[in-house]
């Protein structure tokens, strides 16, 4: 009898090992039909994550990259700070279309992520790279009373249609931009230009230039996600008035 509980606990260790190994949270491949099409995205729901009110992150990948990607770059921040994440995929992409990827689908996405795990209406950030970074800037503007607080790496408007977009905005909205100095597609007058832009319609921007660093998000990707969740993480929005706390 004795030999035998020798043998079985080393045995029943390796199986709890086994399941806490299993029970590890990774991001999974989701989609979703919006306007006739199938849609994917990238989920992760870190362990950390409440079971209710859990703060969400939308990621909005550069020109031909991945919502599978930019989550990944996440991970070490989500699972620590229990961020749920939500990644779309572009419909074409090497580029977020307005009609196409418009305020509706986001909405959408995130009534997805919902009926899956609750989540805190007043606590939903925006966060995007390159293209993404454009495309957040945008609709921040246009969804201002939906987004809590926006975050972008590596991009700035440049075209007046871009900037037309601070007509749109029903509140003043919190917004980080981090940006490399030697930027090879989005020069720093260009970020300072819409600093300025921003700043003069009402809404307070911070502007982070990081030294020697050029476009790709790989390279500084622990580093601002770590800083841009910090930003974000302050700010809500009020639950009867849309306006932020």
């Amino acid at each position: 009898m004795r030999l035998a509980l020798r043998v079985a606990w080393p045995w029943a260790a390796l199986v709890c090992a086994a399941r806490a190994v299993a029970a590890v949270a990774v991001p999974s491949s989701e989609y979703f039909e919006f306007s006739g099409l199938k849609r994917n995205f990238t989920l992760f729901v870190p362990e950390s994550a409440p079971a209710s009110a859990a703060p969400l992150l939308v990621l909005l990948h550069g020109s031909y990259g991945s919502g599978d990607w930019m989550v990944r770059q996440w991970l070490d921040v989500a699972t620590r700070e229990g961020v749920i994440l939500a990644a779309p995929d572009a419909r074409k992409r090497e580029a977020w279309l307005i009609r196409a990827d418009g305020p509706q689908f986001l909405r959408a996405l995130v009534a997805v992520v919902e009926r899956r795990q609750g989540i805190d209406r007043r606590r939903i950030y925006l966060f995007g790279s390159s293209g993404g970074a454009v495309y957040a800037l945008t609709l921040s503007m246009v969804e201002s009373e939906f987004f809590a607080a926006t975050a972008v790496h590596a991009g700035a408007w440049r075209t007046s249609g871009e900037f037309a977009a601070l007509k749109y905005a029903r509140r003043n909205v919190r917004v980080a931009i981090f940006i490399g100095d030697k930027d090879e597609y989005f020069p720093l007058f260009a970020v300072r230009r819409t600093q300025h832009a921003l700043e003069e319609a009402g809404h307070f921007v911070s502007v982070e230039v990081i030294p020697g660093h050029t476009h790709a998000y790989d390279q500084v990707a622990a580093e601002v996600s770590r800083s841009a969740w910090e930003f974000l993480k302050v700010n809500q929005l009020d639950a009867a008035a849309g306006s932020e706390r």
